[in-house]
């Protein structure tokens, strides 16, 4: 027989077992309905409730996700200039191909690699963008970002369930759409990784807006990134050659794969250049597109390409900018903040490619 004292302990744990697995149970239903990813697609249930699409801000979780179940002929891969520069509507001109948005805020050279690369030998694409950035061949890798093997037939359900559903980053971002009920309904990205306009985005936007013109916040922006470059480790030479090298294999790997690369740097609102020069990086800079020509140009040479344009000169000097666009970001002028260009940008770049 038990002691009082011991049925206590055991009622005790039969409780706390029961609210575990409910509250598990729970966070899986909650996940499975919501799909914060958008990776469980049909599979979830009631999707009536929730918006088609990618609900949670997380890029390094939800975009590689994308090809275990979206089929794309052809990707634009960078940082949040490439996120947020190049539309749906971007890519309408182009019918015959599915394009997919595969930009993720901040990411590194190694993450960038991390990502082409199984594209490139999976078979499913012709033609890769990608957009490049000085920042990504001087930053350190951040938290580790998964990749999936994809292939022409991939439908990895169990990789999808897993992530979508089961995994510690999924309740964590159901529990955020749960907070803003409205992004279940309205989605920042849809299927194919373009951001969606809608109730959520607006809201952001707006918000975006109103912070980056104000002076206050463009001069914090300013000090932002002026520390940030002065904090850059371009001077690590094996780190940045190590950069280069990742760049060469990806050349390789799309010569081999019969995919094209179009790889192009971006422009750039002049103050950015002016940050540069004060944090001692504008040499480091000029260095940096000399060393990726010269990688460029030393690729094998296929009928493929690689193909490369550079746009950083486009707007190097505020002379470059369209009247009442030199000292503010409001629309419609072609730069939300320092770094960041609209649309209609996005849009001018893929024009000089169809040259």
């Amino acid at each position: 027989m038990f002691s009082s004292e011991e049925q206590a302990a055991k009622n005790y744990l039969w409780v706390l077992a029961v609210i575990l697995l409910f509250t598990f149970s729970s966070m899986v239903l909650i996940s499975w309905v919501i799909d914060p990813f958008g990776v469980l697609r049909k599979d979830r249930g009631f999707p009536e409730l929730c918006a088609e699409g990618i609900k949670t801000t997380d890029d390094r979780t939800s975009i590689p996700l994308l090809p275990l179940k979206t089929q794309f002929s052809e990707a634009i891969i960078g940082n949040s200039r490439i996120k947020r520069g190049f539309t749906r509507e971007s890519f309408e001109g182009n019918a015959l191909k599915k394009t997919a948005n595969l930009g993720i805020s901040s990411l590194t050279m190694e993450e960038l690699y991390q990502l082409s690369a199984p594209l490139i030998q999976s078979k499913q694409l012709d033609t890769i963008w990608i957009g490049l950035d000085f920042g990504m061949f001087g930053k350190r890798n951040p938290d580790a970002m998964k990749v999936y093997e994809t292939s022409q037939t991939s439908y990895d359900r169990l990789s999808s369930y897993l992530s979508g559903a089961l995994s510690f980053k999924a309740w964590r971002e159901t529990t955020f759409v749960i907070r803003r009920f409205h992004n279940c309904r309205s989605p920042v990205r849809d299927y194919q990784g373009f951001i969606i306009s809608g109730k959520y985005w607006h809201k952001r936007n707006n918000a975006w807006n109103e912070k980056t013109t104000g002076s206050d916040s463009v001069e914090l922006t300013r000090r932002r990134l002026l520390k940030e470059f002065s904090e850059t480790d371009n001077e690590q030479a094996s780190r940045y050659q190590y950069h280069l090298t990742l760049l060469e294999e990806l050349l390789k790997k799309a010569g081999n794969n019969s995919v094209q690369l179009n790889l192009f740097i971006n422009p750039s609102h002049p103050d950015y250049f002016d940050i540069l020069d004060k944090a001692g990086k504008l040499n480091n800079y000029r260095q940096w597109k000399l060393d990726i020509e010269t990688v460029i140009q030393n690729a094998p040479r296929t009928a493929m390409g690689p193909r490369f344009m550079d746009f950083s000169g486009w707007y190097v000097h505020k002379d470059f900018m369209p009247l009442g666009c030199r000292d503010n970001f409001a629309p419609p002028c072609p730069f939300s903040d320092f770094t960041h260009y609209r649309p209609q940008i996005g849009m001018q770049i893929l024009r000089e490619f169809q040259k």
